[in-house]
């Protein structure tokens, strides 16, 4: 057994559960009674998730589990999906070029083997890697330069693009030190197939040592296009999420009938035939016509 519990008491009517928590590796689950007795259950349901033995060695038993030699959960392996892509900036300070900071190398010092990203003094910097292909993102992680002017990485943003369309956008709060990470929700909303870093103000070069970005391989179903992914975006989005629109922009929504269109039948149309109009018009058949 890798781990066992006892629940305490007799098991309500709605039943009982069991958390495990980390989560751990089993391929069998076993109910016992503590003593001697009949044992009857409507349903047992076990949840969970694929895992397997692969850290640190393959060649370790399950009896080695039990023992703690090694975690006793394996959670999906999430590779950096940027190391080595095609890489861009706004503008290249010398020959520090965007694809240094995807080069494998985190080094922040600048004069350590020349593997910082460094872009020119523009008024809008940033940095941008093409996947490849359409990954669902769930880590980035910002390394900064650390030897001068780290400070300029304040406030960055990072967004997940598919092609030009912004899925996913959030800030990191304040100054990154040495390594900064972003996290986006693990969920189909973040297939993407380029990653952007940006800052959001002021003329300062955009330096970043490396970028990773953390994730798994994705699709898009071949009837949407970029904007319909972008419009299943969730509604609740972090407080610092910069915003779309802003809020002194008047709405463009008016209600269907507005109060000032006026009704059908109007009460102050006049009659077709004036009130004023002599009685004595003759009738469409007057009497008095002599007979032919």
């Amino acid at each position: 057994a890798v781990q066992q519990k006892t629940y305490s008491g007799e098991i309500p009517q709605a039943g009982g559960e069991f958390n495990f928590d980390p989560p751990i590796i089993c391929d069998a689950v076993r109910v016992q009674l503590t003593g001697s007795g009949q044992l009857s259950m409507a349903e047992v349901q076990v949840f969970g998730e694929a895992a397997s033995f692969t850290t640190p060695a393959p060649s370790l038993s399950a009896q080695d589990n039990t023992s703690g030699l090694y975690p006793k959960y394996c959670p999906p392996m999430l590779t950096n999906v940027a190391l080595g892509k095609t890489a861009q900036q706004s503008s290249d300070y010398a020959s520090a070029f965007a694809s240094l900071a995807v080069d494998g190398n985190t080094d922040g010092n600048y004069y350590n083997g020349y593997s910082v990203a460094h872009t020119g003094e523009d008024s809008t910097c940033w940095w941008e890697v093409d996947l490849g292909q359409v990954y669902i993102v769930e880590t980035v992680k910002l390394w900064n330069r650390i030897d001068a002017g780290g400070e300029k990485l304040t406030n960055p943003i990072v967004s997940l693009k598919l092609d030009n369309i912004i899925i996913a956008q959030t800030v990191y709060a304040g100054q990154v030190q040495q390594i900064g990470k972003v996290s986006f929700a693990s969920n189909d909303y973040n297939v993407c197939n380029k990653v952007r870093v940006e800052l959001p103000f002021g003329v300062f070069p955009l330096m970043l040592a490396e970028v990773e970005v953390f994730g798994t391989s994705g699709s898009v179903h071949p009837s949407f296009s970029p904007s319909d992914i972008a419009s299943l975006k969730p509604s609740t989005f972090p407080s610092n999420f910069p915003s779309e629109m802003p809020s002194d922009v008047p709405s463009l929504e008016h209600s269907e009938e507005p109060s000032y269109i006026p009704s059908d039948e109007p009460s102050d149309v006049p009659s077709a035939v004036p009130s004023d109009v002599s009685s004595n018009i003759p009738s469409d058949d007057p009497s008095d016509v002599p007979s032919a």
